[in-house]
């Protein structure tokens, strides 16, 4: 709907990569049965991430790829449950798991996985949702609040494979890299915003912003804006059908980002 992916087969499996950029970074989609469906968590590690990798053609030996345990917000079909891999495998459906479609799982539990660690210049606490850290001159550090807001937040989410984000209070002592940060829509990490020089603050330990991120359910495909006023086309409130019938989104974390997307599905530019 609006992600963007990797799809690779191999063999007659396909796989892909769900994740807002193309970098590597996001949910694992696996195809059978005519159906795009999730892999479950449980079991899933470096073995199983470094064989998802490797048949996505993203595979550096040099790096230790890493599964995102909970990564969540997928879809469909739970495909995958306890898969166990050697590492050595040429594709996901090669390793052991349970039959197509056999789980205990729910979709809070599908997984995300990381190729190449290396090329994470941002960072989380938990990796949802946390104090945020930027990669600098050989060290981590924090970042201000200052004039940080949901596009930056968000374009801070969709490198770590989420669709948004939003800003949440964080506090820490550690070196301050970045300050006075200004994205766009267009920025793909934060490195690229318009900043203050690396090094240069005149904030406290306070005010090191958190982030947390968050993305839609794929089943909400359809939208809708409702107004009881203007009745103007591209102004009301936005309602998803889902499970066969309509529903409102809460306004918590809901920006720039987000009404981009909502407006998309709706047919419109911006």
């Amino acid at each position: 709907m609006f992600l963007a992916a990797l799809t690779v087969s191999v063999f007659g499996q396909t796989i892909r990569l769900a994740s807002p950029l193309d970098n590597g970074v996001g949910r694992l989609e696996v195809y059978y049965n005519g159906m795009w469906g999730t892999v479950c968590d449980d079991s899933f590690g470096v073995e199983e991430a470094t064989v998802a990798c490797r048949q996505l053609g993203r595979y550096n030996s040099g790096h230790t790829p890493r599964a995102i345990e909970t990564f969540g917000f997928g879809g469909g079909k739970i495909w995958l449950d306890d898969v166990s891999c050697s590492g050595t495998e040429s594709s996901l459906a090669s390793c052991s798991h349970n039959s197509w479609g056999v789980h205990n799982c729910g979709h809070g539990e599908d997984v995300g996985i990381i190729c190449d660690p290396s090329d994470i210049t941002m960072k989380l606490s938990s990796y949802k949702s946390g104090l945020l850290q930027v990669f600098h001159s050989g060290s981590w550090g924090t970042v201000c609040d200052d004039g940080f807001g949901q596009v930056e937040a968000s374009v801070v989410c969709r490198a770590l494979g989420y669709q948004g984000g939003k800003v949440i209070s964080g506090s820490s002592s550690i070196k301050m890299w970045l300050d006075d940060v200004q994205c766009t829509l267009l920025n793909t990490d934060l490195k690229y915003c318009k900043h203050r020089p690396w090094g240069t603050d005149n904030c406290g330990d306070s005010e090191a912003v958190g982030v947390e991120c968050f993305s839609f359910p794929e089943e909400a495909t359809a939208a809708r804006l409702v107004s009881s006023t203007t009745n103007m086309p591209g102004d009301g409130v936005l309602e998803l059908y889902y499970s066969g019938q309509w529903g409102r989104v809460h306004y918590s974390g809901f920006g720039v980002e987000e009404a981009t997307v909502a407006c998309r599905m709706l047919g419109h530019n911006t």
